[in-house]
């Protein structure tokens, strides 16, 4: 049960982590770009 919920959690917080550093990054390069 307890690893069912630890794969949910990084279910969860992964893909948000990768779109956030994702955007991050494009933000900083238009930054550096402008």
């Amino acid at each position: 049960m307890y690893q069912g919920a630890l794969i949910s959690l990084c279910d969860l917080y992964v893909p948000r982590a990768i779109y956030a550093l994702w955007i991050f990054g494009v933000a900083f390069l238009d930054y550096c770009l402008s």
